[in-house]
């Protein structure tokens, strides 16, 4: 049974990567990046044809907004903010970004 009816709009942000790494992880980032963030943080390329077959007009993009939203993010006193600072001074835009994914339901 679907989830989503037909012609239903989707749009989906998230964490991803500039292009694949996990199979050749950039030494320095080692340290910083856990196996199971290395298990979801995926390229625009990897991430488009797993929605090619269930969206259409699909536009998988990187957000304009990356240095502002981890900006934003690293600023607060969150835990989980502290304990990325590093990582996301040692990447230094280099690796990582946002992903802006939009379609509509075929």
């Amino acid at each position: 049974m679907p989830v989503l009816k037909k012609e239903a709009i989707v749009t989906l942000t998230f964490p991803g990567m500039k292009y694949e790494v996990k199979n050749n992880v950039p030494e320095e980032m080692l340290p910083l990046w856990d196996p199971e963030a290395l298990e979801m943080w995926h390229s625009i390329d990897w991430w488009k044809p797993k929605f090619i077959p269930y969206l259409k007009e699909l536009q998988v993009t990187e957000m304009d907004c990356f240095d502002e939203a981890w900006r934003d993010w690293l600023s607060c006193d969150n835990p989980y903010a502290v304990e990325d600072r590093l990582m996301m001074e040692t990447d230094n835009g280099r690796f990582m970004n946002l992903i802006k994914l939009t379609g509509s339901v075929r």
